[in-house]
């Protein structure tokens, strides 16, 4: 006969795997921004390489813009996914948090029932990223000059070199 307390530990400790599932996530998504920039910087090197050594048209020209504009969206969508983990960690930390403080007050309580409700089950790692990509994009950030200046320096890069093709 399972006990309460049981049930209890059993779900602390899916919350503890979910926990360094998500941990690994955002170490991976990290890992494929820094390759997508990687993989931004060798492509677009290899397409100006041609453009520049054939003297191609601006429709190629134009076509190879895409390439900064592509890859600088996939870093966006990597970093939405990356926020959502981290949302979702920080709630699990939170618990854990509460759970340590635990002295069976009142107050401690209802934040542990809050804290309950907001992780909703466990895991949720899955519906946590659907969540994330369902939400329409944000163009204010995706739009962000200052948080994207490596896409915005590639564009201004590939404006400079067309301009200067003569």
């Amino acid at each position: 006969m399972t006990t309460r307390k049981d049930t209890a530990e059993d779900n602390l400790d899916l919350l503890r795997k979910e926990y360094e599932i998500i941990q690994s996530k955002i170490d991976k998504i990290g890992e494929f921004k820094f390759k997508i920039r990687g993989w931004s910087i060798t492509v677009l090197s290899a397409a100006l390489a041609g453009l520049i050594s054939q003297k191609m048209s601006s429709i190629y020209w134009g076509i190879t813009f895409l390439i900064p504009v592509s890859f600088h969206y996939l870093e966006y969508e990597q970093e939405i996914l990356s926020n959502a983990l981290g949302r979702r960690a920080k709630n699990i930390e939170y618990l854990f948090f509460l759970l340590q403080r635990n002295d069976g007050s009142k107050k401690i309580g209802i934040q542990l029932k809050n804290a309950v409700r907001t992780l909703e089950s466990t895991p949720r790692i899955a519906a946590a990223m659907g969540n994330a990509r369902s939400k329409p994009i944000d163009h204010k950030k995706l739009l962000d000059i200052q948080h994207n200046l490596f896409f915005y320096t590639q564009a201004l890069l590939l404006v400079l070199l067309y301009l200067n093709r003569a």
